[in-house]
């Protein structure tokens, strides 16, 4: 299979058939008829309003100006290649020899705009800014890269591990309850193996790819994330534009599956019992995830209609014995640091704030740096994933901001299991996004 770009041109004369997204083969161009096979995937690129010669070309011609996002440049759609119909006609100056039909694909999105384009492209400094000009006489079509393809997939909701073979609702259904069961598992503590699950719910669907349902299993670690769920360690969230009908239905699990809720409330009240070790250091630090851009505000409304009262994060929250273990971690692994680079004088000063002055500071630890300036830290301490929210008070965000030079969030996970931390500096405002959970009101 091959992928393709094409620009948007408007219907030749006396074309009755309704599809606006057809590929037009001009004269000079037949040489891309050699490889354009059947079945090969193409984007839709609109250029924006057409020029006004090309409007009077169009109006002269008779045909039909269909551009669909007027003043817009960016892709439009994402059809697959059928069969070429041969025809001779001549359009703004060009002699055309025929056309592709096409089939319109379903995606998340109908317009990805030029600037999102090249937002995504530039993580990939290889490909640089996206140029939608294309080979002279070739009709505006030209062959893109495996990696463009992705990027562009990605960008328009298309699941390209799976080739876009939508999924049925038997495939969906059967597909979060594999997962869902791989989550108990994981509250329980109990083990299980991600690929003999990956492999059984192949066996029940219909020739899916063992990437294509793991990609399907990340995108439901996001919808479990952003409803304030626990997900499957190991399966990162995948917020590319998820199928809506995948979102109903995992809504629809951890609705009415009381065992899952059962099995939540008592994982989110577990603590260790012993105090976990601090390992070495250079084992325990990891990047912090990176805040996606262009995220949309979060309404609390947001979680499920009549969600069931279980919230995960509130649960573990209230767990004060864990959020105490997972402060004094903090303050041993910080005396540990400085005493190996030579500064038992500062280790000896480190203070667990929170346990002699209370919570109002908005902040729980104060440490140093190597040479000897203040560090502000907050402790959010979780037994599940890097990825799972963590809840912060307005006080705490307050804190972030005034003390933003030296103020440090510790993001402690997986504490009962195999303890990992995450840092972020600064403001936090500037660092993740924030939902409103609650509001006080006043007159």
């Amino acid at each position: 299979m091959s992928y393709w770009i094409n620009i948007h041109h408007p219907r030749e004369k006396g074309d009755s058939r309704k599809s606006q997204f057809r590929i037009y083969v001009q004269e000079t161009g037949q040489s891309v008829r050699d490889k354009i096979k059947k079945g090969d995937l193409a984007f839709i690129y609109e250029t924006g309003t057409p020029s006004k010669s090309q409007i009077a070309a169009m109006i002269d011609a008779g045909t039909p100006s269909i551009w669909a996002k007027p003043g817009k440049k960016g892709i439009i759609a994402l059809v697959k290649i059928g069969d070429f119909r041969p025809g001779k006609w001549e359009w703004n100056g060009k002699s055309f020899v025929g056309s592709y039909d096409t089939t319109k694909l379903d995606t998340q999105k109908d317009f990805v705009s030029l600037s999102a384009i090249n937002a995504e492209r530039s993580k990939l400094p290889e490909l640089g800014d996206f140029n939608p000009r294309m080979p002279a006489g070739l009709g505006g079509l030209r062959e893109l890269s495996e990696k463009e393809f992705e990027v562009m997939s990605r960008l328009i909701g298309f699941d390209a591990a799976d080739g876009g073979r939508g999924w049925s609702m038997q495939e969906v259904r059967d597909t979060v309850a594999d997962y869902m069961s791989m989550l108990k598992c994981q509250l329980r503590d109990e083990e299980f193996i991600k690929t003999e699950h990956n492999k059984m719910l192949r066996e029940k669907l219909h020739g899916r790819s063992v990437s294509a349902v793991e990609y399907k299993h990340q995108n439901i670690s996001a919808i479990l994330t952003e409803l304030g769920y626990p997900y499957v360690i190991g399966y990162q969230p995948n917020y590319a534009n998820y199928q809506k009908l995948l979102k109903e239905m995992v809504t629809e699990y951890v609705l009415s599956d009381k065992e899952l809720e059962q099995t939540m409330t008592k994982a989110a009240r577990r603590t260790p019992a012993e105090q976990p070790e601090v390992g070495l250091l250079s084992d325990l630090q990891v990047a912090p995830p990176l805040r996606r851009p262009n995220r949309q505000p979060r309404r609390r409304s947001g979680q499920p209609k009549g969600r069931p009262s279980t919230d995960y994060g509130a649960k573990e929250r209230a767990n004060r014995a864990l959020g105490k273990k997972g402060e004094e971690w903090v303050l041993g692994l910080e005396r540990r640091r400085l005493r190996e680079v030579g500064r038992t004088d500062l280790a000896k000063k480190v203070e667990w704030v929170s346990q002699k002055r209370g919570d109002s500071e908005g902040y729980d630890i104060l440490s140093f740096n190597e040479g000897g300036d203040p560090l502000h830290i907050e402790v959010k301490t979780t037994n599940q994933g890097k990825h799972f929210p963590f809840v912060i008070t307005s006080n705490e965000v307050a804190v972030s901001r005034e003390l933003s030079a030296s103020y440090r969030l510790y993001r402690v996970f997986l504490f009962s299991s195999k303890p990992r931390y995450f840092v972020l500096s600064g403001a936090i405002d500037k660092r993740c996004w924030l939902d409103a959970l609650s509001f006080q009101a006043s007159f």
